[in-house]
């Protein structure tokens, strides 16, 4: 049965008169009832099964793929063990990051990117801020909370936060 029969040459344009006539009508519209139904109630609880499946597939995707070598010029100054014995425990005091900003700077790294949240004020934030600014190449993590209203317009917290080399 063509489109065009169904629509201009049917007696009835009803459903359930085109699902008697077609063979196996009820079925599909009971398959496609269905689908729907179901797309529409995992679209309400937030895809939850499909963003698990979607994390297992990355899993998946990750393993088959295997370890990947950094390039040669990146380096991880990772917080271990050996630097918290050394260093005494975390969270380190500002002062220590600063330094470690400035003799990055004086080995000649090209960017600092830091994957710590500072997100508590402390006593040597000042010269830690120094530090950054004196270096030049510091890029700090950012996160946003979507929940909160601020009192500065966003364009002048935008280029006053904006990083420009």
């Amino acid at each position: 049965m063509l489109v065009y029969d169904i629509i201009w040459h049917s007696k009835s344009h009803s459903v359930s008169n085109f699902m008697e006539k077609t063979r196996g009508g009820r079925l599909k519209f009971f398959i496609g009832s269905s689908i729907t139904i179901l797309i529409t109630g995992l679209m309400l609880l937030s895809l939850s099964p499909i963003d698990a499946l979607e994390d297992r597939l990355l899993d998946y995707r990750f393993k088959i793929r295997g370890t990947v070598k950094p390039p040669e010029d990146i380096i991880i100054a990772a917080i271990d063990e050996k630097s918290i014995d050394r260093l005494g425990r975390w969270p380190w005091d500002r002062n220590i990051m600063a330094d470690v900003v400035k003799k990055l700077k004086s080995l000649g790294v090209r960017i600092i990117v830091f994957d710590i949240i500072f997100s508590e004020a402390e006593k040597n934030d000042t010269l830690f801020s120094k530090a950054m600014a004196d270096a030049g190449n510091v890029i700090l993590p950012v996160f946003f909370e979507f929940d909160s209203e601020s009192d500065i317009p966003d364009e002048e917290f935008i280029s006053d936060s904006s990083f420009v080399n």
